[in-house]
């Protein structure tokens, strides 16, 4: 393409993803454009996947490495949602009982979490969400900081692997919020995602939101 397009002697630097297929040493594309080219280019990695990538270091730190397609606990929610919420009103859910952001236990917490509440309540008055994913974050960030949404429901968990890293901060966020109600969590799946949360909620999210991504240079 690069070819057809004429642009060999033109091109200064590339703009990609961060995984293997794109980076790596040997067979990385950016690699393999610089031996076609027999010149370095600059390399401007997207930010977002950048940021992206965060939160599964988080989950590895807290819950250890896996070579399963996902973790445990979020299999288990994902399996014992419909005996959850029951039906389509979500009548398994008191939605008065949620576990959410514990006030004035730890100053510097409270801090940061005004922050992002405010940031928050901005955003979702903005309505500028790139996907549906990123809404149902920051909705969760609010329920969770204790800001009533007018009719505010779970969505159901979505397919999780370990290239979808929204779908691990959707999990602990759902995870912890309901943590009372799903019966079918054990004591360490509990202390995960109480460790988890504050790191997702009160710091990850809004970094990632705020990054740029390639759509910003056009």
């Amino acid at each position: 393409m690069i070819k057809e397009w004429e642009v060999l002697d033109h091109l200064l630097g590339l703009c990609f993803d961060t995984t293997a297929d794109n980076t790596g040493r040997w067979k990385g594309a950016c690699t393999l454009v610089e031996k076609l080219l027999g010149r370095g280019l600059l390399w401007f990695a997207c930010r977002r996947h950048m940021f992206e990538v965060h939160v599964s270091k988080a989950v590895t730190v807290v819950m250890g490495k896996t070579t399963a397609i996902n973790y445990p606990i979020f299999k288990k929610i994902r399996d014992g949602w419909d005996k959850l919420v029951i039906n389509e009103k979500h009548s398994g859910i008191d939605y008065k009982d949620l576990s959410v952001f514990e006030w004035g236990a730890n100053t510097l917490l409270d801090y940061q979490a005004i922050q992002i509440k405010e940031w928050g309540q901005e955003v979702l008055e903005a309505k500028s969400f790139e996907r549906e994913d990123y809404l149902e974050l920051v909705q969760l960030i609010l329920v969770y900081l204790g800001v009533p949404l007018k009719n505010f429901m779970f969505g159901r968990p979505s397919a999780f692997h370990h290239a979808r890293f929204m779908a691990e901060s959707l999990y602990v966020l759902k995870g912890k919020l309901l943590i009372n109600q799903m019966m079918f969590l054990d004591e360490t799946d509990k202390q995960h995602l109480t460790s988890l949360t504050p790191f997702v909620a009160l710091y990850y999210i809004c970094l990632l939101y705020t990054s740029p991504s390639p759509r910003d240079l056009s």
